[in-house]
């Protein structure tokens, strides 16, 4: 019997860059999928802390709106705007207890999307309140 040599071939070039590109992908795709599980995670702990506190912030609402009427009554056409001011207020404290985190934020995604340009004013009287905050903070 004749030996016979086997010589194994090297990869080329295009082949080890593409087995480079190939690993490079697989461990992008890989973090990227950790990352998206983290901030998910992230997101449904943050979403359960806020759940946690809308009963006591829905009672502080509520026995604002009771203060406020209370204290009202003696200033002239002080009645009739603390009965809105306490039904306004009374409505809130409602929606907090009726309503978790995912719903608000999905009336509150319905209502930019019916109200754009208020609250694109909204957005900015914020942004510019904050913007003063910040610099007078800085002097």
């Amino acid at each position: 019997m004749a030996s016979r040599s086997t010589r194994h071939a090297r990869p080329s070039e295009d082949e080890n860059q593409n087995c480079a590109v190939q690993t490079a992908t697989e461990t992008t795709t890989s973090t990227a999928a950790s990352l998206k599980n983290k901030a998910v995670e992230i997101g449904q702990d943050a979403a359960d802390k806020i759940d946690e506190k809308r009963e006591p912030v829905a009672d502080a609402v509520e026995s604002s709106a009771t203060k406020l009427y209370a204290s009202a009554g003696g200033l002239p056409g002080g009645e009739k705007v603390a009965n809105l001011a306490y039904n306004k207020l009374q409505d809130t404290a409602d929606y907090l207890r009726e309503h978790d985190v995912r719903a608000a934020a999905n009336d509150v995604q319905r209502f930019v999307k019916n109200h754009w340009v208020e609250s694109l004013a909204v957005a900015a009287g914020i942004g510019f309140l904050l913007g003063r905050a910040f610099r007078r903070g800085k002097h």
